[in-house]
C-alpha cells in the first residue's frame, strides 16, 4: 500500500500499530541483508553453491530429496556467479568438482542432482560462521 509522504509521516507518529509494523519490516530487511553479507564473507564459494542448489531443490521438489532431481537453470552462468559472489570461472570449476564427485551432472541445459542430500548441510556451514 502506498501513502503520500505526509500521510506516511503522520501514521508513523500517531498510529502505534502501523509504526510497529514498519519497524518490524525494516528490522527484518536489515537482518536479512546482514545475514546475506555475513554468509558471503564467511562461507566458502563451494558451500554457497551447494546452498543455492539445495534451495532450488526445495522450491522445485519440496521435501523429496531422496531421489535424483532435474533442475533447469534459468540463470546464465555469469548471473548465477554474480548472485553467489563468485567469478564465472570459479563457478564453472566448482560445478566441475560437483560433477567429478558424482553429485551433479549437466545435460542439455539441465542440472541433474543424483543425491540432493549430499549438497548443503546447515550444520557444516554453522561452524564456518562462528
Amino acid at each position: 500500500m502506498l501513502y503520500p509522504a505526509e500521510t506516511f509521516i503522520k501514521l508513523i507518529g500517531t498510529n502505534a500499530a502501523f509504526s510497529r509494523w514498519m519497524l518490524t519490516m525494516l528490522s527484518n530487511r536489515l537482518r536479512s541483508s546482514t545475514l546475506s553479507i555475513r554468509e558471503k564473507a564467511c562461507i566458502s564459494g563451494r558451500h554457497r553453491l551447494e546452498k543455492f542448489l539445495w534451495e532450488l531443490v526445495q522450491t522445485q521438489n519440496g521435501s523429496a530429496q531422496n531421489k535424483p532431481i532435474k533442475i533447469q537453470m534459468i540463470l546464465k552462468n555469469w548471473e548465477a556467479a554474480q548472485l553467489l559472489s563468485l567469478t564465472p570461472q570459479h563457478l564453472c570449476r566448482l560445478i566441475k568438482q560437483l560433477e567429478n564427485e558424482g553429485i551433479v551432472m549437466r545435460k542439455n541445459g539441465w542440472l541433474i542432482l543424483s543425491d540432493p542430500k549430499k549438497l548443503w548441510r546447515p550444520e557444516r556451514v554453522s561452524h564456518e560462521l562462528s
